[in-house]
């Protein structure tokens, strides 16, 4: 099996429980965290300014006796700052709270966040493969996008895809073979 990557528990008991009668997985990984890292670092050095900024308001709005219109703008410019500052923790935490699956009938994506999400693609929904490789041999590989239409009428383009994983192109095959050999439509409502 591919992906050999230890697995949460948990998250490998979400995707044996999603499986149909007699479906089976050929491959399961959990995204890699740690690729992420030097895309946030530019945003939590901005956070990590915005709260020195913050603080230094408070400050001088104390000292100048303005406290309350000073600690209102402090606040707002501190909240964002701390937000941005905590991006990289929470990003790690979505991380090692997901996990990828294809089985011989479809891919699954499982997020255990407040609540769980279990997303399935079927071989006829794979509508679009394609491949980022990067460098140190992870990547993202997306397998269907569709359009969606938010409350304000504009269009945005979802993109349903593994993200960060190992061997990028391993698994675009599989997904390929998958897509090729149209099983019997499983059960995606899961």
């Amino acid at each position: 099996m591919l992906g050999q990557l230890h697995i949460n528990p948990e998250l490998h008991a979400a995707v044996e429980r999603s499986l149909d009668p007699g479906e089976r997985i050929d491959w399961i990984e959990m995204p890699k965290p740690s690729h992420l890292l030097p895309e946030i670092v530019g945003g939590s050095i901005v956070g990590a300014v915005l709260t020195a900024v913050a603080v230094s308001i408070a400050v001088s709005g104390i000292r100048a006796g303005t406290a309350v219109s000073s600690s209102i703008g402090a606040g707002v410019v501190g909240l964002f700052g701390q937000g941005l500052l905590l991006l990289p923790v929470g990003i790690y935490w979505m991380d090692r709270r997901t996990v990828y699956a294809i089985t011989d009938r479809r891919a699954i994506i499982i997020t255990k966040g407040l609540v769980t999400t279990i997303d399935c693609v079927r071989p006829d929904q794979i509508n679009s493969l394609s491949r980022v490789e990067r460098r140190d041999n992870l990547g993202d590989v997306v397998m269907s996008r569709y359009v969606t239409r938010d409350s304000e009428g504009a269009f945005n383009i979802k993109a349903v895809g593994f993200y960060n994983i190992r061997d990028p192109r391993a698994v675009e095959t599989r997904l390929r073979h998958l897509a090729a050999s149209r099983p019997a439509a499983p059960n995606c409502s899961t």
